[in-house]
């Protein structure tokens, strides 16, 4: 069993063997074996990886990069906030758990650490949501359990407004 919070996730490095890890999808495999060193070094996208100490394995990882998306498609809310500009997002490019340690709160800690970044990276760039586009609708629905909504009912694109993450951490403190 895995310590969780012994966890360290960190910036993708040279030092890791990305050949042994296999999530079972094979866009997500073939990512971090074959782009996502060249694609981190330049700076297309920023790839984290959680690792236990010691440990060269990848437990799980995620892609992020930048992009915008037309208010008027994600809602009310970001339409009335950007009516003459697009929303800027943060996007959920990728993300992955070995299969070996997968159900056991590491894609949980991976999808809190998103969040967490996204808001460090908001106070400083103006960032309104997070984006991601699910790769089932199996994975879809777990999404929805962490508060991401579709874009349109029934397809996969979603998003999550950062407020909502602030309101969810507010809410979490008070009742500490």
């Amino acid at each position: 069993m895995i310590d969780l919070s012994s966890l360290v996730i960190k910036p993708l490095d040279s030092e890791l063997d990305l050949g042994a890890f296999s999530c079972g999808h094979k866009l997500l495999d073939k990512f971090l074996k074959d782009k996502a060193a060249t694609e981190h070094a330049a700076y297309k996208v920023r790839v984290f990886v959680a690792c236990a100490p010691g440990d060269k394995c990848p437990l799980g990882y995620y892609a992020l990069t930048v992009t915008t998306l037309v208010g008027s498609e994600v809602s009310e809310a970001a339409a009335s906030k950007f009516p003459k500009f697009n929303v800027p997002a943060i996007y959920l490019a990728l993300i992955g758990v070995n299969k070996d340690h997968q159900s056991k709160g590491i894609g949980r800690l991976l999808m809190e650490d998103v969040l967490d970044r996204s808001l460090s990276i908001a106070e400083n760039a103006g960032i309104w949501a997070v984006a991601l586009d699910a790769v089932s609708e199996e994975v879809a629905e777990i999404y929805e359990g962490y508060g991401f909504e579709r874009f349109v009912e029934g397809e996969r694109k979603m998003y999550m407004a950062l407020q909502t993450v602030r309101d969810a951490k507010v809410a979490a403190a008070q009742e500490a």
